[in-house]
Parts: structure tokens; sequence; C-alpha cells
């Protein structure tokens, strides 16, 4: 049992290392759909981030690469959690309006005030959202603090622009 779940632990390892390669992306199984990889790490493992990009997330326990994604229609937005050290949620504050424009959410659920947002996602945990509507979705990556409550955060944003 102890090898079998070392071999899992191995295998879902070389999928996220293949996964957090620079340009990846892994065409979805619907027509015309594609996916992008927005990944949440420890600042120790961000060498080939651009050093602009460190310093302005240097706020949080945790950094998001990237910041900003400009995407088309239909394209699938996957976050994942890297950070061995902090457990993150996505949060979406206009949730109605993001809820509006996506489909097939994964992890996302409605939380309070109508955000759009996922638990907080332990080492590994990913959520996803298809973004089907042109628009700027700003969203918030939250560093769970005490209990469920969250400690510090980065703003971000997906752009969707006509191809």
């Amino acid at each position: 049992m102890k090898g079998k779940n070392l071999l899992m632990a191995g295998c879902l390892s070389a999928l996220l290392l293949i996964a957090a390669l620079p340009g990846f992306q892994a065409t979805a199984a619907a027509a015309g759909e594609q996916c992008y990889l927005v990944t949440i790490e420890d600042p120790s493992s961000s060498g080939g981030l651009p050093k602009e990009t460190r310093a302005s997330q240097q706020v949080a326990h945790f950094l998001i690469d990237p910041v900003e994604y400009r995407v088309p229609p239909n394209s699938c937005i996957t976050w994942i959690n890297q950070s061995k050290k902090v457990k993150v949620r996505i949060k979406f504050e206009e949730g109605m309006r993001c809820k509006g424009a996506t489909t097939k959410r994964t992890g996302f659920k409605t939380g309070p005030g109508k955000c759009l947002l996922t638990r907080f996602l332990s080492h590994g945990a990913a959520s996803s959202l298809v973004f089907t509507r042109e628009g700027t979705y700003d969203y918030v990556v939250e560093e769970q603090g005490a209990g469920s409550q969250s400690r510090g955060k980065l703003a971000a944003k997906i752009i969707i622009v006509k191809k």
C-alpha cells in the first residue's frame, strides 16, 4: 500500500513539473477550448520569475505566476497551489458577474456576499473555470490564516479578449 502511494505521488509530481513549464498549454476536450495554468508557489522557488514580478508580490508568503493572463473566449484557467508552506483560495469579489461569464466551474462555489471562491487549497490542489465572455475579471489569492480566516492576499486578473 505504501509503495502504491509513493508511485502515485511520483506520477503526480511529474505531471505537475511538466505543467509548470513556461508556455505549457494543453488542449482541452471541448472543441476550441484551451487551458492555461496559473501557479501559486513559494517565493523561494520563484527564481524563474521576472525580478519585477517577485518585487510586486512580496507582501504575501506566496507568488502568483502569471499575475495577469490575456486569453481568448472559451479558455480554461486552472489554478494550482504548488506552495508547500501555505494554503490559498481564489476569490472573485464580483462573483455573480464572473459566474455569468464562466462554465465548467471546478472547485468554485458562491460564497458570502455572492463572491465566487474556492476552498483553501493545500499543496497540489487545483480549481478551474472556463471563461466564455470577453471582459476583465479581477480576483485575489488569499493565504489561510487561523481557522478559515485569510491572512495575506495578492490581486491578479484574467482578461478575455477576441482572438
